[in-house]
């Protein structure tokens, strides 16, 4: 559970945890695109998250409302943050960014990574959510509210404090989650402990509460992991300021907990259409600079090259290397250079899977960690998480271009 709160809970629980009603700024949440870009913001309390679809990249972004219509937020390029500011009226978003402005026009709400690229409405009268991609069904607990984020379910009450999410994790044994469970999370204005005993929750999950502090204030946690026979599962977290929270937190938790059901989920055609394209192909990525100047003849230098290849036989190979280059010119003697490459030699599984709208590469390996890469495709050129890959086969002209299968 912490590996999920550590991605997840600061993006919202921060924000979130200290006010009832979730959905406060949900009326700025949406798709925006113009002919030049897309945007696509999902909001978290006043925070909002998502990113820019700007020349076949995808930018991360992040934001914070700043009045009944305007953001004031970051978006990353190339490893910089980049400030914008921007107002949306009637349905019409007025962006500015390093002196340039752009308009662009909201197209509809947000989906999040269970939706499968559709509403999740609930039946009338069952308040039941079906997810036929990621195989499960639940219902949302009286009194409170469903809302989809990019990262899973986020709930909240009008009448009470806290917040609470669920969100898919990919721990295939009570094992694994039991081992992070137990290590707390200690983070950059975080420390939450582990609190008592791990507990079990029914024959398939798990059961923890953690306090401490979130961003300088007491907070209380209470976490369950459920696993899916199918593989994977869901994790459940509900936080509220330490001074409010009782037992009634823990027994919401174990409602909509003890409501979800797992079923085989369906392959949506987005991922069976990107397994089909990457199977026995070479993905890489190659990056470099140079600045330098003639003055006193300092330069620095650097690169990188990330090479993927992924086998027909379900199984990939991973290698990552970064050379960095130093000078400090006029005959200092000042000069640095170094290099760091690592290799994972096969015996790693991989395979596509669909989020909402979105394919996602997931290359797990056997140690336990787990890359994920969200995908792109535009004018026949590959993208993972924003950068341009070059793919190529076995057919290849160049053999060092060719992916390592057999």
């Amino acid at each position: 559970m912490p590996q999920i709160m550590k991605q997840l809970l600061w993006a919202t629980f921060v924000v979130l945890f200290l006010q009832p009603a979730p959905a406060r700024a949900q009326a700025l949440a949406g798709t925006y695109r113009n002919a030049q870009m897309t945007i696509v913001l999902q909001a978290q309390g006043t925070h909002y998250s998502g990113h820019i679809q700007l020349g076949g990249q995808q930018l991360p972004l992040t934001a914070r409302a700043g009045g009944t219509a305007a953001l004031q937020g970051t978006y990353t390029f190339q490893g910089q943050n980049y400030p914008f500011e921007a107002t949306i009226t009637n349905g019409e978003m007025t962006l500015t960014s390093e002196g340039t402005v752009y308009i662009l026009t909201r197209q509809q709400a947000t989906a999040g990574p269970l939706s499968g690229g559709k509403s999740a409405s609930a039946p009338a009268g069952k308040n039941e959510i079906i997810e036929k991609y990621h195989g499960i069904r639940f219902r949302i607990p009286k009194g409170w509210i469903a809302q989809k984020n990019e990262a899973g379910y986020v709930f909240g009450s009008k009448t009470e404090k806290g917040i609470m999410m669920m969100v898919p994790h990919e721990f295939n044994s009570l094992d694994a989650m039991r081992e992070e469970a137990r290590s707390g999370i200690i983070d950059e204005g975080t420390a939450l402990y582990l609190q008592g005993a791990l507990t079990p929750f029914g024959k398939n999950g798990l059961a923890a509460k953690y306090s401490g502090t979130m961003q300088g204030q007491q907070a209380t946690t209470y976490g369950i992991g459920l696993l899916s026979p199918f593989g994977g599962g869901v994790t459940i977290l509900i936080a509220v300021e330490s001074a409010s929270y009782s037992n009634k937190y823990r027994k919401v938790a174990e409602a909509l907990a003890k409501s979800v059901k797992f079923f085989k989920p369906e392959v949506p055609p987005i991922a069976d259409e990107w397994t089909q394209r990457l199977k026995d192909s070479r993905l890489t990525y190659m990056w470099s600079y140079y600045s330098g100047t003639s003055v006193d003849g300092s330069y620095a230098g650097g690169s990188q090259r990330t090479q993927i290849d992924l086998c027909a036989q379900g199984y990939f190979r991973y290698s990552d290397s970064n050379q960095m280059s130093i000078d400090g010119g006029y005959g200092s003697g000042y000069n640095v250079s170094g290099y760091d490459a690592g290799r994972d030699k096969g015996q790693g599984s991989w395979e596509v899977v669909g989020r909402g709208e979105q394919a996602v590469l997931l290359l797990k390996f056997n140690d336990g960690r787990v890359f994920e890469y969200t995908l792109g495709l535009e004018d026949g050129k590959t993208y993972l998480n924003g950068k341009r890959f070059f793919r190529t086969y076995s057919n290849a002209p160049v053999e060092d271009h060719r992916p390592n299968c057999w």
